[in-house]
């Protein structure tokens, strides 16, 4: 699931480079995660760049 390759990267880098982040973002992905395999379990796809969660995320890892 390419989605889950990409929140990985995004919290991976918030991690290596935001240590006091590394936590909040962790717990926002788990809750990402629970709604990416929600939406495969029912055959829909999940769109992870319109998410305002991983947007923010996104942006904290750019910043």
């Amino acid at each position: 699931m390419p989605e889950v390759s990409d929140l990985a990267e995004v919290v991976e880098n918030i991690c290596i480079h935001k240590p006091q982040d590394a936590s909040p973002a962790a717990l926002q992905a788990a809750s990402i995660l629970e709604d990416i395999h929600a939406a495969h379990s029912h055959g829909l796809g999940f769109n992870l760049i319109q998410d305002p969660r991983f947007q923010r995320l996104h942006e904290l890892a750019r910043s």
